[in-house]
């Protein structure tokens, strides 16, 4: 089968073809009558979706290269290995792997890249679509909206609690157990209609503050955002209930962002314990994907200190909890995402400042996560 691909993009390629959709789903593999596929012959492939294809009499590299580059992106759910890769060169180029990454290795690396940008577009896709609607009125999220207030929620949340807390958001808070009171984020903890919940206002600590964030959204707005796009992410993170603003008109004010509350230990109180121990190996683990999960998708946290997180330890492995997400953001240029991931993976690393020998441990067990390449 590989032989079969690498010939008919050899033989477009050095026609002046391009196929500019070069995808596995867009090759048609032939079959006997009865749908079994015959395994005592050369396979036959027929290539579809013809409609963008480009013909020149010479290609440039840039097309040889979306081409090819389509090709290893859809070809990863096959899980192919390092020497299926290899077999491929050689059917494609006709010469050894050793001697085409020898003289040619640029292009390859060039091959990789494109398809890792291919990769984080089709990843970032359900993010796009997720943000189109999570701030409108649809058949999940609530929208209330008037001249003083828009409230954002999901309709299976929807109860007298919530309503009440939207008419009134500080009146249920000066009931609710208090769990920080700083000049910039007010922090309680409340029961909510037969569960328990954590409500964060985000004060106006000043005149110049208000002046600054009158025409931009506010934190809680971005909470909102973020916590939806991380569940999509496959990371674990509050699940979120309401996000409220007062406003005049068009200019925010006061925010307010809650979420069911989440049990575990806050990572800031473990740091005492040797990263050597069975628990901090698991607890690096799971740093390990946050780390490669946020590359992936070019996420930055913002504020990677240790109190930001909760870990919840279960029975077979133990759950990771990302909080305070006001700051987090995607970044799409790779100059600016990798200046603060560096920076995020610092402020992890800080975290033992005054530990180095435990600090160098935990930088080598998180390894290739916090490493970045030109694919990134």
């Amino acid at each position: 089968m590989i032989r079969a691909v690498a010939d008919i993009a050899r033989r477009m390629h050095s026609s002046g073809m391009c196929h500019r959709d070069f995808y596995l789903c867009h090759f048609l593999l032939s079959c006997r009558q009865d749908g079994s596929v015959a395994t005592d012959a050369a396979p036959v492939l027929s290539v579809i979706d013809l409609h963008r294809a480009l013909i020149r009499p010479a290609l440039s590299r840039r097309w040889i290269v979306k081409d090819i580059a389509g090709l290893y992106f859809s070809s990863e759910p096959a899980g192919l290995s390092r020497t299926d890769c290899f077999r491929f060169i050689r059917d494609y180029t006709g010469q050894s792997p050793s001697q085409v990454l020898r003289e040619d290795a640029d292009f390859w690396r060039q091959v990789i890249i494109k398809a890792g940008r291919v990769a984080r577009r089709d990843r970032l896709k359900p993010l796009r679509r997720m943000v189109s609607t999570l701030y409108r009125d649809g058949p999940d999220i609530a929208r209330q909206q008037d001249f003083g207030r828009v409230a954002l929620f999901h309709r299976s949340d929807d109860c007298a609690a919530l309503q009440q807390f939207i008419a009134d958001p500080d009146a249920a808070i000066a009931d609710g157990k208090l769990l920080k009171d700083g000049d910039s984020t007010t922090v309680v903890r409340l029961p909510w209609g037969g569960k328990t919940c954590v409500v964060k206002r985000y004060n106006l600590r000043n005149p110049g503050y208000l002046l600054r964030r009158l025409f931009r959204p506010s934190r809680a707005w971005y909470c909102w955002r973020n916590a939806h796009w991380l569940q999509q992410m496959g990371l674990n993170t509050p699940r979120p209930v309401l996000m409220l603003e007062h406003r005049w008109g068009p200019l925010r004010g006061v925010a307010y962002f809650v979420t069911e509350i989440s049990e575990g230990t806050d990572v800031l109180s473990m740091l005492s314990q040797d990263v050597k121990c069975e628990v901090w190996t698991d607890v690096l683990r799971q740093f390990r994907h946050l780390f490669t999960t946020m590359k992936q998708y070019r996420m930055i946290h913002g504020d990677m200190k240790a109190s930001n997180f909760l870990y919840h330890q279960e029975e077979q492995c133990g759950k990771l909890i990302t909080l305070d997400l006001d700051a987090m953001r995607r970044e799409g240029l790779a100059t600016r995402f990798h200046r603060y991931f560096e920076r995020d993976v610092e402020r992890f690393l800080a975290n033992w400042r005054d530990k180095p020998t435990e600090q160098q441990a935990v930088r080598s067990q998180l390894g290739a996560s916090i490493t970045l390449n030109k694919a990134d």
